[in-house]
């Protein structure tokens, strides 16, 4: 669960590296990603609960598809993770759900 995540930005792009070790043998080491990619531009990568992190994964990449639709671009990294940011607060903030543990 809490693996190390770590992120190097460079002048020409970024170095995403991320500790993978599973809990129990019977898991399949290629079924699970700890990065993932939200527009052509951009991905998370998580240091935490896989569930948690589906669920940002899934409504990042539907709020990132709705804004293409709309204005015809990807949607800027600044926003991407605002939204992230707010889904994790309403969540925090919600009764009846428990905070997010990415």
């Amino acid at each position: 669960n809490g693996r190390t995540s770590l992120g190097i930005a460079a002048t020409n792009g970024v170095v995403i590296a991320t500790d993978k070790k599973l809990a129990s043998a019977l898991v399949d080491t290629k079924e699970v990603s700890k990065i993932e990619g939200i527009t052509q531009q951009s991905g998370f990568v998580y240091s935490g609960l896989g569930p948690d992190y589906r669920v940002l994964v899934r409504k990042s990449r539907k709020d990132a598809q709705k804004y293409g639709r709309l204005y015809g671009e990807e949607q800027p990294v600044t926003q991407l993770t605002k939204y992230a940011a707010s889904v994790m607060q309403e969540y925090t903030q919600s009764g009846g759900v428990r905070p997010f543990g990415v």
